[in-house]
């Protein structure tokens, strides 16, 4: 039998929310305060962090705030990747908040 799984849809908005939609509901993901110095790259570390979320299982909001989470992360620095020893690092920092 094979299962068939809704994904969710999300759009971003500007700098300041993103927004979830499911079958049965819809949410709205604040944005991480911070100082964009370069956004090259932002909606791929948003992704990124979705889709990292997603792959483990997290619910669609939690790995939508990942998402956020990262992006805000991205856009602080020069560049449009992540340092390699800064992911496990900003992944760290997201479970304290």
């Amino acid at each position: 039998m094979r299962k068939y799984y809704l994904l969710p849809i999300l759009r971003t908005k500007k700098f300041d929310r993103n927004f979830g939609l499911e079958e049965n509901k819809t949410y709205e993901v604040p944005a991480y305060k911070t100082t964009a110095v370069d956004t090259n790259g932002a909606g791929d570390m948003f992704a990124g962090g979705v889709i990292h979320g997603l792959s483990e299982g997290w619910e669609n909001d939690k790995s939508a705030r990942f998402g956020n989470f990262l992006a805000s992360k991205g856009v602080a620095e020069i560049g449009p990747r992540l340092k390699k020893n800064k992911y496990i690092e900003y992944l760290n920092e997201f479970f304290k908040k």
